[in-house]
């Protein structure tokens, strides 16, 4: 069985966990590394709404910056597909859930992750694979190769 780590919302210092923003976008690793790479992509601007609320700059800047998450986090850990959701039921914030899909484990460090719900819904998420200082440091490796990507901004309408 492989070993969880029980890690509460309230025990995560949120800064180090932040990975990359943009104009309109902060993307943030999320403490339970399930399936290695998942992140939030959480709205800068205060609201409880859906993706429908969207105005048409924050739509644009929200697929490149999943398009930048799918590109570098791909190279970084070759997940072999992408989930992403909008859901806002356990923290109403506007955001999006990126989750990397792994067909085979994934090794960070000495820590063997299994995408045990492969081609299933990612939900019920199972318990954290690695303890919390090993989540701080997949998001710096990850904040890394996002500043070493150097793509901050939207490209420019055709």
């Amino acid at each position: 069985m492989p070993l969880s780590f029980d890690i509460r919302m309230k025990d995560v210092d949120l800064a180090r966990m932040d990975v990359c923003e943009s104009e309109h976008w902060l993307t943030r690793l999320h403490f339970n590394q399930s399936y290695l790479g998942r992140c939030l992509v959480i709205a800068k601007r205060v609201s409880d709404t859906s993706l429908a609320t969207c105005t048409d700059d924050e739509y644009g800047d929200l697929r490149h910056v999943l398009q930048r998450y799918e590109r570098v986090v791909g190279a970084a850990f070759r997940p072999a597909r992408f989930n992403h959701t909008q859901l806002g039921n356990e923290w109403p914030q506007l955001h999006v859930h990126a989750i990397p899909r792994y067909d085979t484990p994934r090794q960070w460090k000495h820590y063997v992750i299994a995408d045990t719900r492969y081609h299933q819904n990612p939900s019920p998420k199972p318990p954290p694979p690695v303890p919390l200082e090993e989540a701080y440091a997949i998001a710096a490796h990850l904040r890394a190769l996002f500043a070493a990507d150097g793509d901050t901004g939207r490209p420019s309408p055709p």
